[in-house]
């Protein structure tokens, strides 16, 4: 059997050799994991008999026959152990005079969307690589956001659209740049509708920017540990929510965005052609949304906005 055969049907060869974008399985074949929970630990674990799961019954039919298909895999073929793992990132604006805390840029999930419809969500996706690297990804695929402001050398208006980064990595990433650069042209109807002037946009390389771990998040942040096969690959700290009903582990980062001196506005639309619009919310609008949220989003606005216990004394 090929190694190109078995990344498509084994959790563990695609996690250690993960499609790239422009692969046409990919977004389309994800690794499944058991998970192991020990007091701030969570273990992700990949054996090697764990399959991977198609998205639909087509693309298992194409690219990985006897691959179980996802909407059927957890209503009865599924393995009890195994879970679907969902990696995401809760990101933030920084904070101004109106809204001190910052704001979450938070996505609305389409009419038509076969979980969810209309719900406010984060960018996150399936694992179909590493779950960090599924962060740094999904967060650059499902936004994009354009800085402007006076050019602090030449004083004149710039706009530079934002690659988010996670690592130092990613800003000399030739491909990731390329990936940036190709979603602004692409999207160029949808800045302009917002002001921006893609053309612009593309005179010069986007601008990376790093995120800074929000310190309000810190105490809720539990250690990540992947394994493949017995053998730890990675570990990183993260938020864990575990959705038994959803048989989903959803494992999300929460960064501020950190923005050079110089940037008056940010733009933010959606980076896939979806139309989805972009909202920002505080923390206190968060616990005011509590209908149209993914679970991901409850989990996180729970863990914020736990109800004040009011303690009654009958008189004597």
């Amino acid at each position: 059997m090929s190694r190109e055969t078995l990344r498509r049907i084994r959790s563990a060869w695609l996690l250690r050799q993960p499609f790239q974008p422009g692969d046409p399985e990919h977004d389309h074949l994800f690794a499944l994991a058991e998970i192991a929970e020990r007091g701030n630990e969570v273990r992700l674990k990949v054996p090697a008999w764990v399959p991977t799961l198609a998205l639909n019954a087509e693309v298992a039919q194409r690219y990985a026959a006897g691959v179980p298909i996802s909407e059927r895999f957890f209503a009865g073929y599924g393995s009890p152990g195994l879970l679907s793992v969902s990696a995401g990132l809760f990101l933030w604006e920084p904070g101004c005079s109106e809204y001190p805390r910052g704001r979450m840029l938070l996505l609305e999930r389409d009419a038509d969307a076969p979980i969810y419809p209309g719900h406010l969500t984060e960018p996150a996706g399936r694992m179909g690589e590493l779950p960090h690297l599924t962060i740094e990804e999904e967060m650059n695929q499902e936004l994009l956001l354009v800085a402007s402001g006076p050019d602090p050398v030449t004083g004149a208006w710039c706009q530079r659209p934002l690659l988010l980064a996670t690592s130092y990595e990613t800003g000399l990433d030739p491909s990731a740049i390329a990936r940036k650069r190709a979603q602004v042209a692409e999207r160029a109807g949808d800045l302009r509708a917002e002001l921006i002037d893609a053309e612009k946009c593309l005179e010069r390389d986007p601008l990376v920017v790093s995120l800074a771990p929000r310190a309000a998040d810190a105490e809720h942040h539990r250690t990540v540990v992947v394994t493949i096969e017995g053998a730890e690959v990675t570990r990183f700290q993260a938020l864990v929510f575990v959705q038994p009903e959803l048989r989903c582990v959803e494992i999300r980062r929460s960064g501020e965005l950190v923005l050079p001196a110089w940037v008056e506005r940010l733009t933010a639309i959606d980076g896939e052609a979806f139309g989805r619009r972009v909202a920002r919310l505080s923390l206190e609008a968060l616990g005011q949304a509590q209908s149209c949220l993914t679970p991901s989003i409850g989990a996180y606005r729970r863990l914020h906005t736990r109800p004040v216990l009011r303690v009654v004394t009958s008189a004597s």
